[in-house]
């Protein structure tokens, strides 16, 4: 798959339909990301 175009009209197509601040958006994908390093980590 290859995509053409530019990747920040890209990016902002894809944010443009979600209703929160930036601040918030930040918080959520921090928790997203610890989430899912958490789940790798052995015992």
């Amino acid at each position: 798959m290859t995509f053409r175009g530019d990747p920040v009209e890209a990016m902002e197509g894809i944010l443009s339909e979600i209703d929160i601040d930036s601040v918030t958006l930040q918080h959520r994908v921090k928790d997203l990301w610890v989430s899912k390093v958490l789940t790798d980590v052995p015992d």
